[in-house]
């Protein structure tokens, strides 16, 4: 029973995450799709492994771009933070 909870919590602790990154939950879908074989026109395991591979190094590609664009963001913030404190100090004059 315990276990039935943590696993239901994951996954909605999951879901909350995944939603605020949309296309990798798309990612992950389509990988789902794969495993599933939804399509149906996998038929054998060398081809299933072939659009497992493309769809993880997708994924890959997807996760180093947002993190890129987030550290991006994050650095023009503090920067931001900086140069509008310095801004906001007291000048000192020395004559």
């Amino acid at each position: 029973m315990a276990h039935d909870t943590d696993e239901t919590m994951r996954a909605m602790h999951l879901a909350a995450r995944l939603a605020h990154y949309p296309e990798l939950c798309a990612r992950f879908e389509e990988i789902l799709a794969v495993v599933e074989n939804e399509q149906g026109d996998t038929f054998t395991a060398d081809e299933a492994e072939e659009r497992a591979f493309e769809h993880v190094r997708r994924l890959g590609q997807e996760m180093l771009q947002s993190w890129a664009e987030r550290k991006h963001q994050r650095l023009v913030q503090e920067y931001d933070t900086r140069r509008d404190t310095r801004r906001r100090g007291k000048k000192k004059s020395t004559g």
